[in-house]
């Protein structure tokens, strides 16, 4: 989904997004079982992320088909340049 020549920096941007929720995650959900006493408010709170990622990601690929580029021009080969037909 990323435009062209931008995949390195949006994989990037992913990974340090994914590495911080590595980190942060497993001290808030224990904290919020701590002040509620249980399980269940952490375990909602990971339900409904869960539920919310699948609705974007489900949401996002209905949009396009699997061939389409993000700007509704065709995708560019090797070298910028669009493939050829065969004829």
């Amino acid at each position: 989904m990323a435009p062209p020549g931008r995949t390195g920096f949006a994989l990037g941007l992913v990974m340090a997004v994914d590495q911080v929720a590595v980190i942060l995650a497993p001290p808030a959900l224990g904290l919020l079982r701590d002040t509620t006493g249980g399980c269940t408010a952490a375990w909602s709170t990971l339900a409904a992320a869960t539920a919310g990622t699948v609705a974007v990601t489900a949401r996002g690929g209905k949009r396009r088909g699997p061939d389409a580029s993000r700007s509704g021009r065709p995708l560019l080969g090797p070298g910028g340049t669009a493939p050829r037909s065969a004829a």
